[in-house]
């Protein structure tokens, strides 16, 4: 679904389930700073990627994938 949506065009640290987790987990404490986002997927995953990658990576594409997942567990409920 990843690579459907474009989040992701080829395998590298970042892990776009990972980002979905920890980004929803950080928004829900409140607000979520790229650097606290880098800073929990390494200490909890060992995934080692700069706050920039994030931001590049937070973006439209990201977007859909989110309502891609969101979509799949409604439909699931």
């Amino acid at each position: 679904m990843a690579f459907c949506t474009k989040l992701i065009q080829r395998l590298r640290s970042i892990n776009p389930v990972d980002v979905l987790v920890y980004f929803i987990t950080e928004s829900i404490r409140g607000c979520v700073s790229y650097n606290d986002l880098a800073a929990k997927i390494h200490a909890e995953t060992g995934a080692l990627a700069s706050k920039q990658a994030y931001h590049k990576k937070i973006n439209l594409h990201c977007l859909e994938f989110f309502k891609q997942v969101l979509a799949m567990v409604m439909q699931a409920k």
